[in-house]
């Protein structure tokens, strides 16, 4: 019996198009003689969006076990944080649906899918600790300076260094958390945080 396959696509914006990631993904299950297919796109989506409309509904049909397993061009498709995409991976392997990235060629269902999984947990969490060092070492200083960071403030502070960290952009994070760009732009000045895993010295 064909599994059931749920292929997602997204573009991030109204003027690309979903085509050439579909037509790839299709010509591989038809490789596989996978016919049970199920399409998902997401037009002018960003990646760095957690919440996409296809997206939710493709991870709601895999919860509901509609579809064995998921398929996408290359990982960014799915997420372009890599906390992010072990989050998504781990949530489907808890769901019993296997996930496959078509340029990385990965495919958990397989032994060295599973192993390159594994190497992705182990990367993501030493971006996890290096962004909780970091956000930590913001606060600090700022604890240092005399400056006021009440519960709402810190967590504030705490999100947007986390993104920056992450390499977004301002107008990225201020879409993300509901803060304005302008305020986004302040606090990663005073913490010092230059974005794609890089430090300024303002944090030492």
């Amino acid at each position: 019996m064909s599994p059931r396959i749920g292929l997602y696509c997204r573009v991030s914006t109204d003027q690309q198009s979903n085509e050439t990631q579909l037509r790839e993904l299709k010509a591989y299950c038809a490789a596989k003689g996978w016919v049970n297919v199920t399409v998902f796109q997401d037009a002018d989506q960003s990646g760095t969006k957690t919440s996409r409309p296809e997206f939710d509904r493709m991870l709601a049909s895999a919860k509901a076990k509609e579809i064995d397993i998921v398929m996408v061009w290359r990982f960014d498709r799915a997420s372009r944080s890599t906390l992010h995409l072990l989050e998504i991976m781990n949530e489907l392997g808890s769901w019993g649906v296997d996930f496959v990235s078509l340029r990385e060629q990965v495919d958990t269902s397989t032994p060295s899918g599973k192993l390159m999984f594994t190497l992705i947990a182990g990367f993501s969490q030493f971006e996890r600790d290096v962004i909780s060092e970091r956000t930590k070492a913001a606060m600090r200083r700022l604890k240092a300076e005399g400056k006021p960071c009440g519960r709402s403030r810190q967590a504030d502070w705490g999100k947007v260094i986390e993104l920056r960290a992450k390499g977004l952009k301002p107008a990225a994070i201020s879409k993300e958390t509901g803060i304005s760009e302008a305020h986004c732009r302040r606090i990663i000045k005073r913490g010092g945080v230059s974005g794609q895993g890089k430090k300024t010295t303002k944090l030492y």
